[in-house]
């Protein structure tokens, strides 16, 4: 049975057959030969792009050049040399993300990265808050964090892969892929709730802590990026963000 769309096409071809016919009854001669069918257009091979050539990376134990070189192409940020002015940039990398991946300090790792100036309180509508000077201490930093192209990151991270999978199996952790820690760190940082307003505190045993329970008993390196101030933990984040979509693509 015909569908409605080909008994159509079947009623337009006839029409055109039978007024043809008579087109060619009433010349009165025989029809002129089709004319000869058009060359076909000349085949261009297209050749595909070259395939780029493979990195070769260097020997985990002389890397830091190398990744010193690499890293630089995914921020323009004038103090990004001092980020990764460390000895096993890979190897410094893959242990405080795994601290951090565990819900541990990484403070010991990074001590080369601590600010000169000292923590300070101050008081703020008759409570002890973080002094929001402090803070200051670390917008250069988050602004070198923000500066990462987050595509080229990722990118840039699944070249490396096999230098830290190397590393990552010497810590305690070999076969594994160190790309399930990085994720969970990403994680740690990411889900940090945000106070609003000043971050109150309290004189603890040894070191100022959080007034709000709720924050006190977060992680370490939670803890850690909140005395960071809600500016900078907000651009971090939005950041993280940015690179776990990139590492999603």
């Amino acid at each position: 049975v015909k569908t409605p769309a080909e008994v159509a096409s079947a009623s337009v071809l006839a029409i055109i057959v039978i007024a043809a016919s008579i087109w060619l009854v009433i010349r009165g001669g025989e029809p002129d030969p089709p004319p000869p069918p058009p060359p076909p257009p000349p085949v261009v091979e297209v050749e595909p792009p070259p395939e780029p050539d493979p990195i070769v990376l260097p020997s985990l134990a002389a890397s830091d050049g190398f990744l010193r070189a690499m890293i630089e192409g995914v921020s323009a940020h004038p103090r990004l040399g001092d980020v990764i002015a460390v000895d096993g940039i890979a190897r410094a990398f893959v242990s405080a993300v795994v601290a951090i991946a565990n819900g541990e300090s990484p403070r010991a790792l990074l001590l080369y990265l601590e600010p000169e100036e000292r923590f300070a309180v101050a008081e703020r509508e008759g409570k002890v808050v973080i002094d929001p000077a402090t803070f200051e201490r670390y917008t250069w930093i988050t602004g070198v964090f923000s500066s990462l192209d987050a595509t080229g990151t990722a990118e840039l991270y699944s070249d490396l892969e096999p230098l830290f999978d190397e590393a990552y199996g010497e810590i305690g952790y070999p076969g594994e892929r160190f790309r399930n820690a990085l994720d969970d760190a990403l994680g740690v940082l990411g889900s940090t709730p945000l106070p609003e307003g000043y971050v109150e505190v309290r004189r603890g045993n040894v070191l100022w802590e959080f007034s709000d329970p709720e924050l006190e008993n977060l992680s370490p390196p939670q803890k850690h990026l909140l005395r960071m101030g809600p500016a900078n933990v907000r651009l971090i984040q939005s950041k993280i963000r940015e690179i776990q979509a990139a590492f999603s693509h």
